[in-house]
């Protein structure tokens, strides 16, 4: 069944309210029961684990708290290189947290039976009409773990993301780019006339993820929608290594010989461009929202917003992101006040903190007072929400796939990987992957 056709079919159909997934972690104490956001009168501690935003997982924790009195949700707060680590064996033991931060390893868990399927309370709040679809699409796995958009959901977003191109204006005023680009052909046309007047086109961090966002930004570009889908989401048959995939990674390529990138982009992490871009330096810097704050109060109305062009005009608006999203344990002994936790985070509550740290909300109300280029951010946001463009970033397509990913990246900004050999490296790593 296609996405398009599993959307309308979450749409229409109507589903009894009952689990009819049996909780099968072993040592999990709940039998089947009607799915329910009713969180009851009991007092109850909910244990989260995460790895992202822990002010903002306070203040959601306590906000939640005020609502509900008798539901404490516990915040157990690790660092990212450490949390990929254990959390496979922290949720496969009988200590495991009843809330756990998606991540990668959250597909061997599903795959383990170590995730709680979440299909029939989506289906009695009217999830995939309050979360955005895209959003939930990236949180839907096969009974394996491997296949996202596919199976059961087994989390939902609190906080989202997307890439795109911030711009110096003043630069841009300088070299007359009046407008902002709506092809290939005008945006390179603006690195040029940056070049040519001694500034940086692009601001760029590759020592670790930076150059991975400009080479998706080409990618999902180039590469047709529900191929890259197929691709990243670990659909069968999905390729990378086709003619538009190969001609965005050529771009790519001959972006860095032409100079378009700052020297020593592969010296310098993607915090420091975003700080170096603050300062004045680089015409774009195409990254993800989370810096939008950041930017605003180094730069403030000089600094604006737009999503990176297609490479066809009339091919619908498409990004990479993804979400900090919340998974449940098999082992919860309180579903029903977990899913009651899940469902508030797509309130307007909820929302506000989401913006005041910096990311983007469920709930989009909670954008309609933002200013400056924030609000250039937002209005993008409705955009590709609406289109259901937002695509999963190219390191979810394995487990091991960053390791492969970055380094190729690199190799190509050095001028030493060849855009064919590349895109081989990271679909046999994607392949193994699934072969296993």
């Amino acid at each position: 069944m296609s996405h398009s056709t599993r959307r309308a079919a979450r749409r229409t159909v109507v589903v009894a309210g009952v689990l009819a997934t049996a909780l099968t972690a072993a040592s999990c104490a709940n039998s089947t029961a009607p799915a329910s956001t009713d969180a009851g009168s009991d007092d109850v501690t909910l244990r989260i684990a995460f790895s992202s935003l822990p002010e903002m997982v306070d203040a959601l924790a306590d906000a939640f708290h005020e609502e509900h009195p008798n539901i404490t949700i516990s915040p157990e707060y690790t660092a990212f290189a450490d949390y990929v680590t254990s959390i496979r064996l922290s949720m496969s033991s009988d200590t495991a947290p009843d809330i756990a931060q998606f991540a990668v390893p959250s597909k061997d868990l599903v795959g383990a039976g170590e995730q709680l399927p979440l299909d029939d309370y989506a289906e009695e709040q009217g999830w995939y009409d309050t979360f955005p679809v895209s959003a939930l699409e990236q949180l839907e796995l096969s009974d394996d773990g491997k296949e996202f958009g596919a199976g059961s959901l087994y989390g939902v977003p609190v906080a989202l993301s997307m890439v795109g191109v911030f711009y110096n204006k003043q630069i841009a005023e300088d070299i007359g780019m009046t407008e902002m680009p709506t092809s290939i052909e005008e945006f390179e046309s603006a690195l040029d006339k940056a070049k040519d007047a001694g500034e940086t086109p692009i601001m760029m961090g590759a020592l670790d993820y930076g150059a991975n966002h400009v080479w998706g930004a080409l990618t999902n570009s180039f590469m047709p929608a529900a191929d890259y889908r197929d691709w990243v989401n670990g659909a069968p048959g999905g390729d990378i290594t086709g003619d538009e995939s190969l001609a965005a990674s050529t771009t790519f390529a001959e972006w860095a010989d032409k100079g378009y990138f700052n020297d020593g982009a592969n010296g310098i992490g993607a915090a420091d461009a975003s700080a170096t871009f603050s300062a004045g330096d680089g015409l774009f810097f195409i990254g993800g929202n989370w810096v939008t704050g950041a930017l605003d109060e180094a730069m403030g109305d000089n600094v604006g917003y737009f999503l990176f062009p297609q490479s066809e005009e009339d091919k619908p608006a498409v990004t990479g992101g993804s979400s900090v999203a919340y998974t449940v344990s098999a082992r919860t002994e309180h579903p029903d006040e977990v899913a009651t936790f899940l469902n508030w985070l797509s309130t307007p509550e909820a929302g506000a903190i989401v913006v005041d740290n910096g990311y983007l909300p469920v709930a989009s109300e909670a954008l309609t007072d933002a200013t400056g280029v924030a609000s250039e951010v937002s209005a993008a946001y409705d955009d590709i929400t609406a289109a259901e463009g937002v695509n999963l970033f190219s390191d979810w397509s394995a487990t091991d796939q960053l390791a492969t990913l970055t380094p190729g990246v690199q190799g190509m900004v050095a001028g030493e990987t060849d855009p064919e050999t590349f895109l081989e490296s990271i679909q046999e790593v994607r392949d193994a992957y699934h072969e296993e």
